[in-house]
C-alpha cells in the first residue's frame, strides 16, 4: 500500500477518534451513548494498531 494512502487513513482515523471524543463528552448523563461511544474507542484503537500507530493506539494523541 502507497505510503501517502496509509497516511490519508491515518488522518481519517484521527478525526473520527475526535469525533468519538466530542460525542462521548456531549452524551452527559446518557450512559448508553457513553457506553457506546468508549466501545467504538476501542475499535478505533484496533485500526491504529492495524495502521502501524502503536502509541495512539493506547490512547496518546
Amino acid at each position: 500500500m502507497e505510503p501517502n494512502y496509509v497516511e490519508e487513513l491515518r488522518e481519517r482515523l484521527r478525526t473520527l477518534r475526535q469525533q468519538t471524543r466530542e460525542l462521548e463528552q456531549a452524551a452527559g448523563d446518557f450512559p448508553a451513548l457513553s457506553r457506546n461511544a468508549a466501545r467504538i474507542q476501542a475499535s478505533l484503537s484496533m485500526i491504529a494498531i492495524d495502521l502501524g500507530m502503536k502509541q495512539e493506539s493506547r490512547g496518546e494523541y
